[in-house]
């Protein structure tokens, strides 16, 4: 048997901290080009994921497979609504991060029985093209939290928070921390 990990940043914020996404994969009936959970004779598709981080309108995920299909994971993820960041077949066709190409998708644990020795090996040391991804990555996702918490300093005041002046104080102490984490626009 093969295990396989990958993480991926997926667009929305999933609310479970962990899922199953256990749903047939096929070609499209439309589409022959592409995959889908909706087509008549699919294979089975199991995706366990599991939420590493939220960052208001993205999710860091991590993905392990029990099945191997094309396109698992973008196909899986955009049918319960998640689609991967920059990934323009199963998800938005225009990207909110001009300069990022390709999905966020990355290959973190490879593992399987060797067919000689039947020795388990399992490799998770990255190549230089993926350390440049997850290293992209892993910028795309402070940039997200950046502007997630500069855009909640800037709302208004609720009623309820205006009634709690601790609250109100938090708030403003935050904003004055502003200029700190501000990032230049891609």
């Amino acid at each position: 048997s093969i295990r396989r990990i990958y993480v991926a940043i997926v667009h929305g914020n999933i609310k479970e901290d962990s899922g199953t996404v256990n749903a047939p994969i096929g070609r499209h009936p439309t589409d022959r080009k592409k995959m889908s959970t909706h087509c008549k004779n699919g294979r089975d598709a199991v995706t366990h994921y599991k939420v590493l981080e939220r960052f208001g309108d993205y999710t860091y995920i991590q993905c392990e497979l029990e099945t191997g299909r094309t396109h698992q994971i973008r196909v899986h993820m955009a049918s319960i609504g998640h689609p991967l960041l920059g990934d323009q077949v199963y998800g938005p066709k225009k990207c909110p991060f001009p300069k990022l190409v390709g999905q966020t998708l990355h290959a973190k644990t490879l593992g399987f029985i060797h067919p000689r020795t039947n020795e388990y090996i399992e490799v998770k040391k990255p190549s230089e093209k993926q350390l440049v991804i997850r290293s992209k990555i892993e910028q795309v996702m402070k940039k997200m939290a950046k502007r997630t918490q500069k855009k909640y300093l800037e709302t208004e005041f609720t009623k309820e928070e205006k009634e709690e002046p601790e609250l109100v104080e938090r708030r403003e102490e935050q904003r004055d921390m502003v200029p700190e984490i501000e990032t230049e626009e891609t």
